[in-house]
Order: C-alpha cells, then sequence, then structure tokens
C-alpha cells in the first residue's frame, strides 16, 4: 500500500494533497475520523473514499487497518 501512496500517476492533484497530508500525519490516522480527516484537508469525505479505493480498500475503516 505505500508503494501505491507513493505513485502519483494514479491519483488527481487534489488527492496527492489529502496523500501529503495522510504520510505527514500517519500517526493520527488510526484515530481518525473520515470527517476529521476530510475537514483537516479541506476536502470531502468523497475524495478520501475514492483514495481508498485507488489503494485496493474498501473504505476509510478498512484503509486505516
Amino acid at each position: 500500500m505505500i508503494e501505491k501512496l507513493n505513485d502519483t500517476t494514479l491519483f488527481t492533484s487534489t488527492e496527492l494533497e489529502v496523500i501529503h497530508h495522510i504520510n505527514q500525519h500517519i500517526e493520527d490516522i488510526p484515530h481518525m475520523t473520515i470527517g476529521k480527516l476530510a475537514q483537516e484537508v479541506y476536502s470531502s469525505n468523497a475524495t478520501i473514499i475514492r483514495i481508498c479505493h485507488k489503494l485496493g480498500c474498501k473504505g476509510f475503516v478498512d484503509f486505516k487497518q
């Protein structure tokens, strides 16, 4: 999954901004809700869900695990 997160060709510029934030705060992600993450990155829940799906996860909860 880490390799996919670093593959810039898979993601839009907005998704890359979210991924950058995730990488910078990786230790906080398991304790966050999708709403809190979306609020922190000024994005939507749907954008985060799309990232999760592109990484092969069923959703944000699956991604956090």
